[in-house]
């Protein structure tokens, strides 16, 4: 870390902005010596992005490679606009179509709706709703299945993150014919 010091002013800055992969704005509020990490740049870089975990995110910089957890962020603000990060998609919200089943029918009911990829669980049941021409959120309910058969809520803030595939319970969905499978 000491290689990147930089020769900016060690005072605190009020607002710094950390360009990521030149297209994705990353905004931090009095940064300070010895305050924030690149550890924590990675989860902000993953809330900014509205996809991928901290974990598989690695930054770098392109005068000193690949960046450790540790190193602080004031060390990077000479480089704060030529970041990379790889292990999470930076870009634009993309169209991608989500498959919804039914947790609870015996017969396999099935529907497709196109979303951002970026959405929560709140917009998806929205999404739902819409398609269905319905609006009762409560008659959607988004589930993951927990051991033992029962189910969870998802959380309305809960992202998509990468799913092809949901559970709902609550009202009936169109049953799945052999050309939707």
């Amino acid at each position: 870390a000491a290689a990147l010091a930089s020769a900016a002013s060690p005072e605190p800055w009020d607002e710094v902005e950390f360009v990521i992969n030149g297209e994705l704005t990353v905004k931090l509020d009095r940064l300070q010596p010895g305050r924030l990490t690149v550890a924590d740049l990675r989860r902000r870089i993953c809330d900014a992005a509205r996809r991928g975990k901290a974990a598989e995110v690695q930054v770098e910089c392109p005068s000193h490679g690949k960046l450790s957890d540790s190193t602080d962020l004031f060390s990077l603000l000479d480089w704060r606009r030529d970041l990379r990060a790889s292990g999470v998609d930076t870009g634009p919200p993309r169209k991608v179509q989500l498959r919804v089943v039914h947790g609870a029918s015996d017969e396999r009911q099935l529907l497709v709706v196109t979303v951002d990829d970026v959405s929560s669980v709140g917009d998806i049941r929205s999404a739902i709703l819409a398609q269905l021409n319905d609006t009762q959120r409560s008659n959607v309910r988004l589930v993951k299945r927990l051991a033992g058969g029962t189910f969870a809520s998802l959380p309305d803030g809960e992202l998509l993150n990468g799913r092809k595939e949901l559970i709902m319970l609550g009202r009936s969905l169109p049953v799945a014919s052999q050309q939707d499978e």
